[in-house]
């Protein structure tokens, strides 16, 4: 189980797996239009930021 989850977790936390919760997250949640319309917005929002190039 501990090998499982070692795997599993990590993707959970890298930039696009957090994205794809919260477009799930939307997408159960598309009756409250206001959560729905902030998660989707994050998710946005996040993809974008870590597309650009860093700046200094």
């Amino acid at each position: 189980m501990f090998v499982y989850l070692s795997k599993l977790l990590p993707l959970l936390i890298y930039p696009l797996g957090l994205a794809c919760l919260l477009l799930g997250g939307a997408l159960v949640l598309r009756r409250r239009r206001s959560w729905s319309l902030y998660l989707v917005a994050a998710a946005f929002l996040l993809i974008l930021r870590l597309a650009m190039p860093p700046s200094f």
